[in-house]
């Protein structure tokens, strides 16, 4: 779907960059970011949940490993 993609930056001063290509990472505002994104921490975050600490932080008594919240990802 990434294959051979070819980006602009638009600067506030100087307008558009040349074009570049971006073979890493997923486009901001497109549609299927936030999916990719969810399949991706879907499986880390089962892994994460899986795995068993001496001492896991608690807030009111619930164990908390991680914080998942839109696009970001808080590891305690």
């Amino acid at each position: 779907m990434y294959n051979q993609d070819i980006v602009r930056v638009m600067h506030p001063t100087e307008g558009l960059s040349a074009q570049f290509s971006c073979g890493i990472g997923v486009k901001q505002g497109y549609p299927l970011s936030p999916l990719l994104f969810r399949l991706y921490l879907d499986g880390l975050e089962k892994h994460l949940v899986a795995l068993d600490g001496d001492n896991p932080p608690q807030l009111v008594d619930i164990v908390v490993k991680l914080l998942l919240f839109a696009d970001d990802l808080a590891l305690m």
